[in-house]
Parts: structure tokens; sequence; C-alpha cells
């Protein structure tokens, strides 16, 4: 699971790296208040994700420590 969310979110840190380049560049309708817009959003979302793997990780044993360490290198 961790390998599963983890590549998932290789797409999102793309996105908010194109999303700053566009902006960094120039291009025209590039703002940077939608490139903020889209990091925060994507921020959110994470959250949950996280929580999503270090919940399991914890019940099998693991300790809280290490699986919030999993469930934030994941997200």
């Amino acid at each position: 699971m961790v390998l599963a969310i983890t590549l998932h979110n290789i797409p999102e840190g793309l996105a908010i790296g194109v999303a700053f380049g566009a902006v960094a560049s120039g291009l025209p309708g590039a703002e940077i208040g939608a490139a903020v817009a889209l990091t925060l959003g994507i921020g959110i979302q994470n959250f949950p994700e996280g929580v999503a793997v270090a919940i399991p990780l914890r019940r099998k044993g693991m300790s809280p420590v290490k699986s919030f360490f999993w469930g934030q290198l994941s997200a």
C-alpha cells in the first residue's frame, strides 16, 4: 500500500512543478494563485492518504513514530 500511494503521488508532484514552472517562465494564463491553489488542494487531499497508510501499519504493531514516518513518506 505504501508503494501504491507513493507511485500515485508522483504525478501530483509533477503537476505542481509544472504549475510553478509555467508561472516562472511567464506563460500566458499561468498565475501564481492557481499554482498555490493546486498545491493546497493536493496537500489537503494527501493528508487522508497518509492516514490511510499509517493506521494499518500501526494496527500491525509498528510503533507510532514509524507508522507516522511511513504515512508521511508515502504522502
